[in-house]
Protein backbone atom coordinates (compact mmCIF):
# COMPACT_ATOMS: atom_id res chain seq x y z
CA UNK A 1 0.00 0.00 0.00
CA UNK A 2 1.02 3.39 -0.83
CA UNK A 3 1.54 6.05 1.86
CA UNK A 4 -1.80 8.04 0.38
CA UNK A 5 -3.69 4.87 0.39
CA UNK A 6 -2.41 4.98 4.85
CA UNK A 7 -3.54 8.04 4.97
CA UNK A 8 -6.71 7.95 3.50
CA UNK A 9 -7.40 4.95 5.69
CA UNK A 10 -6.46 7.15 8.91
CA UNK A 11 -8.80 9.50 7.80
CA UNK A 12 -11.72 6.76 7.13
CA UNK A 13 -10.65 5.59 10.32
CA UNK A 14 -10.92 8.40 12.38
CA UNK A 15 -14.03 9.78 10.37
CA UNK A 16 -15.98 6.38 11.34
CA UNK A 17 -14.51 6.99 15.04
CA UNK A 18 -15.62 10.74 15.36
CA UNK A 19 -19.19 9.66 14.04
CA UNK A 20 -19.39 6.34 16.32
CA UNK A 21 -18.76 8.65 19.09
CA UNK A 22 -20.98 11.75 18.11
CA UNK A 23 -23.66 9.18 17.41
CA UNK A 24 -23.47 7.81 21.23
CA UNK A 25 -23.11 11.05 22.74
CA UNK A 26 -26.28 12.09 21.07
CA UNK A 27 -28.19 9.01 22.27
CA UNK A 28 -26.63 9.66 25.73
CA UNK A 29 -27.99 13.22 26.17
CA UNK A 30 -31.71 11.87 24.45
CA UNK A 31 -31.55 9.31 27.25
CA UNK A 32 -30.71 12.15 30.09
CA UNK A 33 -33.39 14.92 28.43
CA UNK A 34 -36.03 14.22 30.98
CA UNK A 35 -33.77 13.90 33.60
CA UNK A 36 -32.19 16.99 32.94
CA UNK A 37 -35.11 19.29 32.02
CA UNK A 38 -36.84 18.68 35.36
CA UNK A 39 -33.02 19.20 37.25
CA UNK A 40 -33.59 22.25 34.77
CA UNK A 41 -36.66 23.07 35.96
CA UNK A 42 -36.25 22.84 39.82
CA UNK A 43 -33.37 25.07 39.62
CA UNK A 44 -35.22 28.03 37.75
CA UNK A 45 -38.24 27.38 39.88
CA UNK A 46 -35.86 27.73 42.90
CA UNK A 47 -34.21 31.13 41.46
CA UNK A 48 -37.43 32.42 41.16
CA UNK A 49 -38.42 31.75 44.53
CA UNK A 50 -34.81 33.23 45.87
CA UNK A 51 -35.49 36.19 43.64
CA UNK A 52 -38.65 36.71 45.25
CA UNK A 53 -37.57 36.34 48.77
CA UNK A 54 -34.69 38.61 48.16
CA UNK A 55 -36.93 41.42 46.80
CA UNK A 56 -38.50 42.00 50.24
CA UNK A 57 -34.53 42.67 51.75
CA UNK A 58 -32.66 45.85 51.30
CA UNK A 59 -28.92 44.36 51.59
CA UNK A 60 -26.23 46.79 53.18
CA UNK A 61 -22.74 46.28 54.65
CA UNK A 62 -22.10 47.56 58.03
CA UNK A 63 -19.76 48.81 59.96
CA UNK A 64 -17.58 45.44 60.47
CA UNK A 65 -17.72 44.93 56.38
CA UNK A 66 -20.34 42.08 56.66
CA UNK A 67 -23.94 42.71 54.53
CA UNK A 68 -26.70 42.81 56.53
CA UNK A 69 -30.45 42.59 55.37
CA UNK A 70 -32.86 44.54 56.73
CA UNK A 71 -36.66 44.28 55.86
CA UNK A 72 -38.00 47.08 53.25
CA UNK A 73 -41.03 47.42 55.70
CA UNK A 74 -39.26 48.26 58.46
CA UNK A 75 -37.84 51.69 59.32
CA UNK A 76 -34.22 52.35 58.79
CA UNK A 77 -31.95 52.45 61.79
CA UNK A 78 -30.46 56.53 62.52
CA UNK A 79 -27.01 56.61 62.31
CA UNK A 80 -26.33 58.91 64.89
CA UNK A 81 -28.51 56.84 67.80
CA UNK A 82 -25.39 55.03 68.47
CA UNK A 83 -25.45 52.49 71.24
CA UNK A 84 -27.98 51.97 73.95
CA UNK A 85 -25.75 50.75 76.68
CA UNK A 86 -26.36 51.10 80.77
CA UNK A 87 -23.75 52.94 81.39
CA UNK A 88 -24.62 55.49 78.49
CA UNK A 89 -28.31 55.09 79.91
CA UNK A 90 -27.02 55.67 83.94
CA UNK A 91 -25.37 58.91 82.32
CA UNK A 92 -28.57 60.08 80.44
CA UNK A 93 -30.42 59.44 83.57
CA UNK A 94 -27.82 62.10 85.66
CA UNK A 95 -27.44 64.71 83.56
CA UNK A 96 -31.27 65.33 83.40
CA UNK A 97 -31.23 65.17 86.99
CA UNK A 98 -28.62 67.43 87.29
CA UNK A 99 -30.48 69.43 84.82
CA UNK A 100 -34.14 69.75 86.39
CA UNK A 101 -32.18 70.64 89.97
CA UNK A 102 -30.24 73.51 87.94
CA UNK A 103 -33.92 74.52 86.89
CA UNK A 104 -35.37 74.69 90.19
CA UNK A 105 -32.62 76.69 91.38
CA UNK A 106 -33.15 79.22 88.82
CA UNK A 107 -36.81 78.93 89.93
CA UNK A 108 -35.48 79.69 93.26
CA UNK A 109 -33.39 82.56 92.25
CA UNK A 110 -36.19 84.54 90.21
CA UNK A 111 -38.87 84.20 93.24
CA UNK A 112 -36.92 86.52 94.94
Amino acid sequence: MSIESHRGVRISLLSLFVLATATSFAHTCNAQTPELQQKLADVKQAAARNKQLLARFQVQLGPDGKPQKTALGEPQPAESAGREGRLKKRIVEKKTEEYKDYAESIKILIQQ
